[in-house]
């Protein structure tokens, strides 16, 4: 017994003094571990500090089979917190597999939370789940995470700023595997992510992406995209593109879905880069808007390829050029300022070079080198074609239009802050450098005006508001060339016209069907933006402009009088009133709602307001001769419905 004894405490004395060192070092390793303690990610802000994400901590409930015994209260407090759960809690206490779960990324309280660490077999797993509040219509903007990593989009190109620094700290377990941590022991405290403020409104976001998806879904397109920007400062207000995608329900999505084709997807811009081509020439004083441009019926022959007008135009002022988006009168007018010109023009606009955008994927688009601009590649780039760019760059070049010639540099990050709200960045309106003289661009702003208010772009028109801007229909490239069914239908605009405060692009690629012009597609998209964010902006202050019908009514409906008779009431019929010619004309702008309605008397207007005016009305106008109209058909009084085409004879 007694040598029993001393080998027993030999063995001890062995262990706990000789080898004292080993042995705590073994256990240490066996029984402590590493935590590593997630950061919480930085969350988004729209410029009126609404939230655009959170984290939600959500947790899956279990029960550990091997540690559970009978007679617990652990079934009865999951089915007192989890309803309806009942028999599935019981098939899990029953199945003897170790680690059941019952729930599933459930959000649970405070109280669960606490209750549940009185019961030995509860087996508890948090994770985090970002939840993006605008859903589809920011999809592409923001972008999604996996873990904690930004994926795409804002998520991606700001990762740095909103993932934060990791931590860690000791715990200890024992031999049944249940962990606590180690008080009094180092680690490291986690630093969570920074909160970025965008420039981004998410009422304007909302109504851009809700009209794109009505103009993508009624045209059935292949896609379509749009920006809203701040002209004068160069702060993104909206960002969206169709097809879209849900960052909260990523199931099935498809690879098209992620793109931010507003700054990844180039294309040729049609005649919304006619702008460029004025610009270029009313700075050179090659042209004024009032100088007569021939444009020799609607084509020219330039080194054998001979280029065609949407109409037979004759000759038409600078501003009527532009106003009907002549394809002719702009290669006229460009040939005029030089091909120096418009080249020096096309890179000041910011065509061919990126815009340096806080956003990842985005493409420079194509200028040729000035080296390859024959006499025909200048024509076509002229009128908006042979060149490519992104719908970010077209906004900008707008921009400059509306704000008198500077071009701004575009930001989408207003500011960055700490979880302590502790100011990291702060980013603030920047000029690039200035394209043109103010005069020039207040020149063209007027001219813009004008494609609105009775040029290519009427159907953007909103009565008692100035909206300027311009259409463009493009011939989408393919392998062999350029398609002849298949276009790009887009209009750029700004608003208010003499004050601008929003530039607004929609582009709407390969609308299918009959109609796919920008005037008939894009532009009424943009009319609705505009008019739902005059209805939701407190921050838009608008020019203070007589109703443009004013005169109209006054004259059809006359003040009251005492005087009630008869005589008086027969005096001031509207039928008995003779109207001045624009009086006539704003007549004739009126929205017809009936599908067939007779055609109206444009005899002795001039050209441009006929146009305008039946243009307004839904009807295809053929013009022979210039100068003021002398005659017409279909007459005066013959039935008509839109879509039809109408002749007009003119005589100077």
């Amino acid at each position: 017994m007694v040598l029993f004894w001393i080998m027993i405490v030999s063995k001890f004395f062995f262990i706990q003094v000789l080898n004292n060192d080993v042995y705590r070092s073994a256990c240490r390793i066996q029984s402590r571990d590493t935590v590593h303690v997630a950061p919480r990610r930085g969350n988004f802000f729209d410029r009126n500090q609404n939230l655009l994400t959170s984290n939600i901590t959500m947790s899956n409930i279990g029960v550990n089979t091997n540690l559970f015994k009978k007679g617990s209260e652990y079934p009865k407090f999951l089915a007192r917190y989890l309803p309806n759960s009942g028999l599935q809690i019981k098939n899990a206490i029953s199945s003897n597999r170790g680690i059941v779960w019952v729930a599933r990324d459930t959000v649970i309280s405070r109280e669960f939370l606490d209750s549940l660490k009185h019961f030995p077999s509860a087996v508890l797993d948090k994770r985090t789940k970002r939840n993006y509040h605008p859903g589809i219509t920011s999809g592409p903007l923001l972008g999604y995470i996996s873990g904690n990593d930004g994926v795409s989009g804002l998520e991606e190109a700001l990762d740095n700023f909103l993932s934060g620094r990791p931590g860690w700290r000791l715990i200890e377990k024992d031999g049944r595997g249940k962990k606590r941590p180690l008080l009094n022991h180092p680690g490291k405290r986690a630093i969570n992510g920074n909160n970025v403020r965008l420039t981004i409104d998410q009422n304007f976001q909302t109504i851009l992406y809700e009209e794109l998806k009505s103009v993508y879904s009624e045209y059935n397109a292949d896609n379509a995209k749009g920006i809203i920007i701040n002209p004068n400062t160069g702060e993104i207000l909206a960002m969206a593109s169709c097809p879209s995608f849900d960052p909260n329900n990523r199931r099935n999505i498809k690879p098209a879905s992620l793109k931010n084709r507003v700054i990844s997807d180039i294309y040729e811009p049609g005649s919304t880069f006619k702008v460029v081509t004025a610009t270029s020439a009313l700075e050179k004083n090659a042209v004024n808007p009032e100088d007569t441009i021939h444009c020799q019926e609607g084509k020219i022959t330039i080194q054998g390829r001979t280029i065609h007008d949407h109409e037979e135009y004759p000759a038409m002022t600078f501003r009527e050029v532009i106003q009907h988006s002549s394809n002719v009168g702009s290669i006229l007018a460009a040939q005029k300022a030089g091909k120096e010109q418009l080249f020096r023009y096309t890179t000041l606009f910011g065509f061919g070079n990126k815009t340096d955008i806080a956003l990842d994927n985005e493409e420079e688009g194509i200028i040729p080198p000035f080296h390859r601009w024959t006499d025909l590649r200048a024509a076509q780039i002229a009128m908006g074609h042979g060149l490519s760019c992104t719908v970010l760059q077209l906004a900008y070049a707008y921009g400059a239009i509306a704000n008198g010639g500077k071009l701004m540099k575009p930001y989408i990050v207003d500011e960055i802050r700490t979880d302590r709200n502790e100011l990291i960045q702060k980013n603030e309106p920047r000029v690039r450098r200035v394209v043109a003289s103010n005069e020039t661009m207040e020149t063209l702003r007027t001219i813009l005006r004008d494609v609105v208010d009775g040029g290519t772009g009427i159907k953007a028109d909103i009565q008692g508001m100035s909206i300027a801007g311009k259409t463009g229909t493009a011939q989408k490239v393919t392998e062999n060339g350029y398609s002849n069914s298949e276009y790009v239908a887009s209009f750029a605009s700004f608003f208010p016209a003499s004050d601008p405060k929003l530039v607004t692009i929609i582009v709407v690629d390969n609308p299918k069907g009959a109609i796919y012009y920008g005037g008939y597609v894009a532009a009424p998209a943009v009319r609705n933006v505009i008019k739902r964010i005059v209805n939701v902006s407190n921050d838009l202050f608008f020019e203070d402009q007589k109703h443009q019908y004013a005169n109209l009514f006054q004259k059809i409906m006359p003040e009251k009088d005492s005087d009630t008779s008869e005589q008086n009431k027969e005096k001031d019929s509207p039928e008995k009133i003779n109207l001045s010619k624009p009086d006539r004309i704003r007549s004739l702008e009126i929205n017809q709602e009936s599908e067939v309605f007779e055609m109206p008397d444009v005899i002795g207007f001039p050209a441009s307001r006929a146009i305008g005016a039946l243009q307004r009305m839904g009807l295809k106008v053929k013009i022979k001769g210039s100068g003021e109209v002398v005659d017409q058909y279909p007459h005066k009084g013959q039935k008509v419905k839109p879509g039809n085409t109408c002749i007009l004879k003119l005589h100077s």
